[in-house]
């Protein structure tokens, strides 16, 4: 049995690190059209209706992952009862959630225009935002039985749906880019395909698991009740939170400054993500094993992996972010062209909030194999406080534009996640001492900044003309970078250990 369980780990973990490689690069693909064919007015509103739509889909919260928790143990028991029951609740849980936002969504409907500066650049605003609401809603409908796949360990049927249907979507919209240049027409293969394949994914379900309709009169037995209870709760304040801090930029940009200015900073942000999303499956692959080693290791180990997890994820920031930062511009200019780049201060700005936004994550992610979220409770809901206050003053009272808005993201990572999420695991987790934590990420941001200050200088020296003069700086800046790494943690321990490491393979 453990076999099995290893083995479907890795084809889930393998299947969706590929695909999500080929994902970003249809992503790329389909921004160039889009850019071609409709522009930056029309990129910017595309980034603000989905900024939108992250807040009114608050009313998911923390319903599905509670649920998927609860299928585990009845799963694993073969309690078809249980199961029937369990996603029967989350059946209606999904369609009342799919209502709210459909309702909240139609309510705000007319006032869409209050979030774009200056009036709408593109005709049917209303419209447009009722056709990126629908695609929202009808996921709802039927994306709760994707959760029963991925509790039975067979995400991958999930994944290769989902990629299936992207890449028919993303073909049909490129041809309707091409000849139509119709926005509306987008949109509308956009519901279509998303519909599909939820009903696909939802007969492939039915008939994997026919016994869903043979216990139509059963109830989930009142301690699974009382333990998705304890977990939505626990996890509703962060996921609020999270809601506002990540979903409120392009909404400020576009509201006072400017929806081209979203378009703009969607293209970077674009690049930025696909290197975060790429990042934090290396990093949080080995969550589960994090959650095995507390229950079988003693506080030794525990440290010693820890900083051995700080390690390598120092390694993969620095490396990420120099490259990131010398090359995101070039990039951008050779894809879309010279009227797109945004200010270098701008873009110093994006990569510091991606610096310490993954700095974060083995922090983060021993939080979460140690189940210490009731702790964090008031954390997203501080920070993301913070976050609005700090960036509304910097953006109109001291007049810093799309700067300010970044530099508030920036400052509410520094005056609360830098110290509360160590906190919280160092008093309620690891038994690390505070010192030689702060020691140990001191110097990892001193590396990184090192880094960076190199990656300005030699990207100023560097010209660049085409992709491949591109490939060609990327790869040398790259080596230097390795090479400065390496003689920043010369005789470290954690490099020492995973040279080896390397050797032995």
């Amino acid at each position: 049995m453990k076999r099995s369980r290893t083995n479907a780990a890795m084809l889930n973990a393998s299947l969706a690190g590929i695909l999500q490689v080929i994902t970003i690069i249809m992503l790329f693909v389909m921004q160039t059209f889009f850019i071609k064919f409709l522009g930056a007015n029309y990129l910017g509103v595309n980034g603000l209706f989905k900024n939108v739509l992250s807040f009114l889909s608050f009313a998911e919260l923390g319903v599905g992952g509670a649920m998927v928790y609860s299928l585990y143990e009845p799963l694993a028991n073969n309690d078809y009862a249980q199961v029937s029951a369990i996603m029967r609740i989350f059946k209606h849980t999904y369609q009342l959630i799919g209502i709210v936002i459909l309702v909240l969504g139609l309510l705000l409907t007319p006032f869409i225009t209050v979030f774009m500066h200056g009036g709408s650049p593109v005709p049917f605003p209303h419209l447009l935002f009722v056709l990126y609401l629908l695609n929202t809603v009808v996921s709802y409908f039927f994306t709760y039985k994707r959760s029963l796949l991925i509790a039975n360990q067979q995400g991958y049927k999930s994944t290769i749906n989902t990629f299936y249907f992207m890449l028919i979507q993303n073909v049909l919209q490129i041809i309707v880019l091409i000849f139509l240049k119709n926005y509306i027409l987008y949109l509308v293969i956009q519901i279509i395909t998303t519909l599909l394949s939820n009903i696909v994914i939802s007969k492939i379900v039915d008939k994997e698991f026919n016994y869903l309709s043979d216990y139509k009169d059963e109830k989930v037995i009142p301690s699974t009740v009382d333990y998705m209870k304890k977990n939505i709760v626990g996890t509703v304040s962060s996921k609020i939170g999270t809601i506002i801090v990540f979903g409120s930029d392009n909404i400020m940009i576009s509201t006072f400054l400017s929806v081209y200015l979203v378009g703009l900073y969607s293209n970077y942000m674009l690049i930025v993500s696909g290197v975060t999303t790429l990042l934090n499956q290396v990093v949080s692959a080995v969550t589960a094993s994090i959650g095995n080693l507390k229950a079988t290791a003693n506080v030794k180990q525990q440290k010693q992996v820890f900083y051995q997890y700080m390690f390598i994820n120092t390694f993969l920031v620095f490396m990420s972010s120099t490259i990131l930062y010398g090359a995101i511009t070039k990039f951008v200019i050779i894809w879309v062209g010279e009227k797109y780049k945004l200010a270098m201060v701008t873009v110093t700005l994006i990569i510091v909030n991606f610096v310490i936004n993954q700095m974060r994550q083995p922090v983060l992610n021993f939080i979460s194999a140690f189940g210490l979220y009731w702790p964090m409770r008031w954390k997203s809901l501080i920070e993301a406080l913070v976050n609005i206050a700090a960036s509304m003053t910097l953006m109109l009272v001291f007049h810093l534009g799309i700067n300010g808005v970044i530099l508030g993201t920036i400052i509410s990572n520094i005056v609360i996640n830098m110290w509360w999420e160590p906190y919280i695991l160092l008093k309620y987790g690891l038994k690390i001492e505070v010192f030689e934590f702060i020691k140990s990420v001191l110097k990892q941001y001193s590396v990184i900044t090192i880094g960076l200050i190199l990656s300005y200088y030699v990207q100023n020296y560097f010209e660049v003309r085409n992709f491949f003069s591109l490939i060609i700086f990327v790869c040398t800046l790259g080596v230097v970078s390795l090479i400065i790494f390496v003689i920043s943690y010369f005789n470290n321990k954690d490099l020492v250990y995973f040279t080896n490491l390397l050797k032995a393979k």
